[in-house]
């Protein structure tokens, strides 16, 4: 049977070329079409990872205050604070505020030995004492009563003039009738040294110190206390954070004047100062402590921060580890370098606070050799390698 001709032959290539063609587009609009789903793929991968964290976000696992998370309610991973390890009470070293006897009391009362024998009934009062038993008893007097003070002025006419010449108060008796520095300081710490309500203070001053004040006079206190606060303490409170060499800043939640506002802080070691206000950057230059600072500010990764360009900006550590232990919780397996920066970070910590208990300002070589240990270790968990 004779093969196709040359021209056949010519066709058939040419369909099957056309064939071939089409099926390689047909493979390319695939290839394309598969592309595209992968990349479709990974951003909605990316959008549910996104989701499941900002969800499985609380006070533990962010920036969040404790009251976000409502109430009954506790963070899914507890808290983040560790034991220290120690047990109830007083601790070892610790010389502790045991009551003791003091050698010459306020008040002594003799107790005389029984008039006879309470064994043989033999009479016991020429016979000497061969020896004292002490016990002592610490407790507060009778409140003294009030003490009432009266300055008399006195009113002179000149002969000559008539002009009446008068006798100068001392400095702060401007009232016929008013509670002396004393009392007024009693009161004043229990309203706002202690916060106690203004009619149980007045209470409390009543029974402790036998002084009845009313509660508009406790009241009252409050802006008392505030205005010489605003005159005199607050500006050197101030003073003395600009020239701290580091200042840590926060905001949160508060209730003010029937609102709810934001109450910004910032504090030292040994130092806070508050305000209220909204959450704007004009209200945190408000404080007047930040705009003037010089060193490290620490603070939360709030933006509002950001356009304070006269410090170095610090990440707060507790913020740090809450969004540390957030990224791995939302995936535990595919975000374990976040947990062993974590841990990395509390045992720099733990390390630093040794250091300073025994009076050293700085690690020595073995310590910050297992710090950076640790760091690199972390860091290959992200890039998949094996540390040394």
């Amino acid at each position: 049977m004779p093969g196709p001709s040359d021209e056949e032959f010519a066709v058939e290539l040419a369909v099957l070329r056309v064939e071939l063609a089409a099926a390689r587009e047909r493979e390319a609009a695939k290839d394309e079409r598969i592309d595209g789903l992968l990349v479709q793929v990974g951003e909605l991968t990316a959008q549910v990872q996104a989701l499941v964290l900002r969800l499985s976000k609380d006070s533990s696992t962010s920036s969040k205050p404790p009251s976000s998370d409502g109430p009954g309610r506790r963070p899914k991973g507890g808290s983040s604070r560790t034991r220290s390890g120690r047990k109830p009470g007083k601790q070892p070293g610790d010389p502790g505020t045991t009551l003791r006897q003091v050698e010459v009391p306020d008040h002594r009362i003799t107790i005389p030995a029984p008039v006879s024998c309470p064994g043989c009934a033999a009479p016991l009062a020429e016979v000497p004492v061969a020896a004292v038993r002490r016990r002592q008893v610490f407790d507060l007097p009778e409140p003294a009563p009030v003490e009432v003070t009266e300055y008399a002025a006195e009113i002179k006419p000149c002969p000559g003039c008539g002009t009446k010449a008068v006798g100068v108060f001392p400095a702060g008796v401007v009232s016929p009738a008013q509670y002396g520095p004393e009392v007024t300081a009693k009161v004043a710490d229990a309203v706002l040294g202690h916060h106690i309500p203004v009619h149980r203070s007045t209470l409390l001053v009543m029974e402790l110190c036998a002084v009845s004040v009313s509660t508009g006079f406790a009241a009252s206190l409050r802006g008392r206390a505030a205005r010489l606060l605003e005159e005199t303490f607050l500006p050197a409170v101030r003073a003395l954070i600009v020239t701290a060499p580091v200042v840590h800043a926060d905001e949160t939640f508060t209730r003010t004047a029937g609102a709810t506002r934001y109450l910004h802080v910032a504090a030292t070691e040994h130092l806070t100062l508050m305000h209220t206000g909204d959450r704007s950057a004009a209200t945190i230059d408000a404080g007047d402590v930040l705009p003037h600072l010089s060193g490290v500010l620490v603070r939360d990764g709030y933006a509002g921060y950001t356009h304070l360009d006269n410090v170095v900006h610090a990440w707060c550590g507790a913020h740090l580890l809450r969004d540390l232990r957030g990224i791995h919780e939302a995936d535990p397996e595919g975000q374990l370098w976040a947990r062993a920066m974590a841990d990395t970070l509390l045992e720099a910590n733990r390390l630093a606070h040794t250091a300073r208990r025994a009076g050293r300002d700085a690690l020595n070589t073995d310590e910050l050799a297992t710090v950076q240990r640790l760091y690199t270790g972390g860091r290959c968990h992200v890039v998949g390698c094996v540390s040394a």
